[in-house]
């Protein structure tokens, strides 16, 4: 599994996110939640919000109580310019 981390990694710090995406689903093995969470944190860098909320939902799916998965997804949504869903994903109404 780690060389599967390796190239989704080096991917993803090429900008190519929607490569590494690929070549996650292409795996002949399932992808765990190291490889996504790659994804995820390359998504946030890159500032590829699509991507970001395919792997945030595969995250939820194996591991639905870490908190980390949110916060990525909220900080992708943050760098995006996208506040209104960064404060869903944080469980902030905007009520100070």
């Amino acid at each position: 599994m780690k060389h599967y981390g390796c190239v989704v990694d080096l991917l993803s710090r090429l900008g190519n996110i929607d490569e590494a995406y690929e070549f996650i689903m292409k795996m002949p093995i399932v992808p765990d939640v190291v490889i996504w969470r790659i994804l995820l944190s390359a998504c946030k860098l890159q500032g590829n919000v699509a991507v970001a909320e395919i792997a945030t939902r595969k995250l939820l799916e194996l591991e639905p109580c870490d908190s980390g998965n949110y916060v990525l997804l909220s900080n992708t949504y943050a760098g995006a310019d996208r506040w209104d869903d960064a404060m869903k994903m944080r469980g902030v109404d905007g009520e100070w």
